[in-house]
């Protein structure tokens, strides 16, 4: 006997899981490659009480698809939303900071990719924010609704 079970995944319970590994094990791999972890995880396969061992592959997969998992799952995950804020001066340039730095957020310009600092000069931007779970992602949105500036989320 060659094969003792055979199990199928969906797309949708795979999509995730490389930047999981990439993230949590330091494992650059492609979709495919992930799918044992995606398996054990999703709960298809029953290992209570079990030693497991699931075979990773498949670093094949170039920026762009890699770029688009990782967004994708940290939009999933509810750790990264989109920005779009007006601060009209200094103050509320740190008010913003003080808001995303209590709740551990990074936030990024989409159009010139320069990371938001209490350096930045008033103005209009079009922030990614990203966060280190969806608690502190809750934390920020609630803030920004409550402030004083103009901000649309997306």
């Amino acid at each position: 006997k060659v094969l003792d079970n055979l199990l199928a995944c969906m797309n949708n319970i795979v999509n995730n899981k490389p930047s999981l590994l990439i993230e949590k094990g330091k494992i650059t791999v492609e979709g495919a490659g992930a799918m044992p972890t995606a398996a054990i995880m999703a709960k298809k396969i029953n290992i209570k009480g079990l030693k497991v061992a699931a075979l990773v592959s498949g670093g094949n997969i170039d920026i762009d698809r890699l770029l688009h998992v990782i967004i994708t799952s940290l939009t999933l995950e509810g750790r990264r939303f989109k920005v779009e804020v007006v601060l009209k001066n200094k103050k509320e340039v740190d008010s913003f900071m003080d808001t995303l730095n209590k709740n551990n957020g990074v936030a990024w310009t989409l159009d010139t990719d320069v990371k938001l600092t209490s350096n930045c000069k008033p103005g209009m931007y079009y922030l990614s924010i990203i966060t280190p779970d969806a608690k502190s992602t809750s934390g920020i949105k609630k803030e920004i609704t409550q402030a004083k500036y103009s901000a649309r989320l997306f």
